[in-house]
């Protein structure tokens, strides 16, 4: 049986950070293709799984409905339009998603929440990430997945976030900084759609068990297969 097939979005800009995330998959025994806004438009049907990457572009507020606000960075409005309408069909086909860093982002405006427009202390700084813990909820999809609740080591590389109030209504929040802002949420109605505010690709500088992420995710992804 061939492996199943998990697109990437990412900007039309070429950069190296998309490799992490097809090193990640074909460990987990993956393949991957790009997707970027001036490419072809995806086909969900032809994909069995898909990543919604990190990137340094903001999502456009008018998306959720806020101001702009004077910290955002610069949006990629082609990006946003083409993540949200992908992700559309991957929720309608019901095939996982894992959304990481903007990612993470996108997924919960688009399925109807908010972002705080900039927050202090969780940037990289001259490219070296950020490090805290992730506050896992017990009883959460990804507690199954890493075996794991409490806290545990992650990343940080963003400088936009969701905080309790801005959780959208069918995502459901699934770990914490230890500020308080949500950074790790599930669809309610979906089987597999997960979001992670850090850079679980980022190996290193993670904890070991998010390596078993990318494991269930492609597995889940093997099914949708069929």
């Amino acid at each position: 049986m061939s492996k199943p097939l998990i697109g990437i979005t990412v900007t039309d800009k070429p950069d190296d950070c998309a490799e992490r995330y097809a090193a990640a998959l074909e460990k987990a025994g993956a393949e991957s293709v790009l997707l970027r806004p001036a490419g072809p438009a995806p086909d969900a049907k032809a994909l069995d799984g898909l990543i919604l990457s990190g990137g340094v572009n903001d999502i456009h507020p008018d998306r959720f409905g806020d101001p702009m606000d004077p910290k955002t960075f610069e949006p990629d409005l082609g990006r946003d339009r083409m993540e949200i309408d992908l992700l559309a069909e991957m929720r309608r086909l019901d095939k996982p998603v894992l959304g990481i860093c903007r990612g993470f982002q996108l997924l919960n405006v688009a399925f109807g929440g908010r972002l705080a427009q900039h927050v202090d202390g969780h940037t990289s700084k001259e490219g070296v990430s950020g490090q805290h813990t992730l506050d896992v909820t017990p009883g959460s999809k990804l507690s199954r997945i890493l075996k794991a609740y409490g806290p545990v080591g992650i990343n940080s590389r963003h400088h936009q976030a969701v905080v309790p109030t801005m959780v959208a209504p069918r995502m459901r929040p699934t770990g914490y900084s230890p500020d308080g802002l949500v950074e790790a949420i599930e669809s309610m109605d979906n089987s597999w759609i997960v979001g992670l505010q850090c850079h679980p690709e980022r190996a290193d500088e993670v904890d070991p068990r998010f390596a078993d992420l990318f494991t269930d995710f492609v597995r889940q992804a093997g099914k949708s297969k069929g």
